[in-house]
């Protein structure tokens, strides 16, 4: 009894993403049991731009004390186009 894969969509606010975005879609594309098939591109802006500020700094003083605390080779953040790996994408 063959079964249908199953159907996933992906939505990424840039196609600048973490080479770990990348590895997982890769990954979801390669499975026997997955299959993206739609994939949107946000417009992300937001009207509250101190909170974003603020957010922002803080997750970049908490990356800056885990890339210290705990080292990793490849960097999983380090930063990818989406289309070099999917060219399709418009």
């Amino acid at each position: 009894m063959i079964k249908e894969k199953l159907k996933i969509g992906i939505a990424i606010d840039s196609l600048d993403v973490s080479a770990w975005k990348i590895s997982l879609i890769e990954k979801i594309q390669q499975s026997y049991h997955s299959n993206i098939v739609l994939c949107l591109l946000l417009n992300s802006q937001s009207d509250d731009t101190i909170t974003n500020i603020a957010t922002t700094n803080l997750f970049k003083l908490h990356r800056k004390f885990d890339a210290q605390l705990f080292p990793s080779s490849p960097n999983a953040f380090s930063p990818k186009n989406f289309k070099d790996t999917y060219p399709k994408i418009e």
